[in-house]
């Protein structure tokens, strides 16, 4: 088995199992490098972030994008979409909230039975519904 940097780096490991035995033995290693240091890590996605700081959103909702730092860099961005999955995973999302607008309106009006209830529902931004109560008699 052999591992190595990056393409055009000297750097490289090999070695392979000994015959009969469970034993791995490393028979070349070259330990020089000619490349720059990558900071990026795949393996950091956003769903491992989100399970790995849940806690810290747990306990502080608002808590800041710029203190989730491991030992490696995260771009700005991937931060923002860690906070949003773990907070929809904490509440809810937006869709869930509103879908039970719906039985809420019903309860309000089973409850009065004489009264009129008013909705009026408009857009503020495009993926956000506006309800405004204008009155409730």
């Amino acid at each position: 088995m052999e591992a190595i940097c990056v393409r055009g780096c000297p750097w490289r490991i090999y070695g392979s199992l000994m015959q009969n035995e469970t034993t791995f033995i490393i028979k070349t290693f070259v330990d020089e490098h000619k490349c720059c240091r990558s900071m990026k890590n795949r393996q950091a996605t956003v769903e491992w972030l989100v399970n790995y700081y849940m806690k810290s959103f747990r306990r502080n909702p608002d808590w800041e994008v710029k203190h989730m730092a491991l030992c490696i860099p995260l771009p700005r961005a991937k931060c923002y979409r860690v906070r949003t999955t773990a907070l929809e995973r904490l509440h809810g999302s937006v869709e869930e909230h509103y879908a039970l607008l719906g039985p809420y309106l019903a309860e309000l009006r089973k409850a009065k039975k004489l009264a009129t209830l008013t909705t009026e529902y408009g857009f503020l931004h495009v993926n956000f519904i506006h309800v405004n109560f204008i009155h409730l008699l």
